[in-house]
């Protein structure tokens, strides 16, 4: 065995830790007390714990981390801004869509003129 092989992991080990980080991380935020960071947009005064509003965060995260104009911001973007789906994955996650919308349009515009 050279020593490349040693430094390859799988993609599902990959996957498997970054969904272990994930939920250690929410599991410090909800031991800690600290709110949803969507908490703002909640239609009943809480963001719901579910996949949907982690989705949603990792479009967030994806819109401030990744460089802008790659694919992963410009879908994130798009998926923010344009399309419908985002209607009703916010209204499983319990988050009032049009609200946000509105508010990350005005935020986009701000900082990311097209």
């Amino acid at each position: 065995m050279n020593r490349n092989e040693e430094l390859i992991i799988p993609l599902a080990t990959l996957r498997e830790m970054l969904a272990k980080t994930k939920d250690e991380v929410k599991g410090i935020r909800i031991r800690s007390g600290i709110p949803h960071p969507l908490n703002r947009f909640a239609l009943n005064g809480e963001v719901k714990s579910c996949p949907q509003a982690d989705m949603l965060m990792d479009c967030l995260n994806a819109t401030a981390l990744e460089k802008v104009g790659s694919i992963g911001w410009r879908g994130a973007r798009w998926f923010l801004l344009e399309s419908t789906m985002f209607f009703e994955v916010c209204a499983t996650a319990g988050i009032d869509g049009k609200r946000w919308r509105r508010h990350l349009g005005r935020v986009f515009k701000r900082h990311f003129s097209s």
